[in-house]
């Protein structure tokens, strides 16, 4: 969330309660209002978005995620869990019905390409 998102939500806040005090012609909260509200509430960081490491992003490419999901159908079908009954294994096959169409959608996907 960024400072002028901050500021308007301030504004929309005060105009839906009958606040005054902001600026009409803006739309939102000002600078100095701002200010004070972080000198207030010292719990409050503003912190800058991290950039994507490389190491990240290596890990993300093609062969590692097909691996991934290769691994992951193989120690389902090692641990049996597609046969679990009860709550957790309706869970279990629930996720693993999402995996594995989602591995099948990014392999289609790859196909297009």
């Amino acid at each position: 969330m960024t400072t002028k998102d901050v500021q308007g939500i301030a504004y929309t806040f005060a105009t839906a309660h009958g606040l005054k005090g902001f600026s009409q012609k803006k739309l939102s909260a000002g600078y100095y209002w701002f200010e004070g509200f972080l000198n207030s509430h010292p719990d409050v960081n503003i912190k800058k978005a991290e950039n994507l490491s490389v190491a990240r992003a290596m890990g993300m490419n093609r062969p590692q995620v097909y691996s991934w999901f290769d691994s992951y159908e193989e120690l389902l079908s090692r641990l049996a869990l597609s046969s679990c009954h009860g709550t957790s294994g309706t869970w279990m096959r629930q996720v693993s019905k999402t995996f594995l169409r989602l591995k099948q959608l990014l392999r289609g996907l790859s196909e297009l390409r």
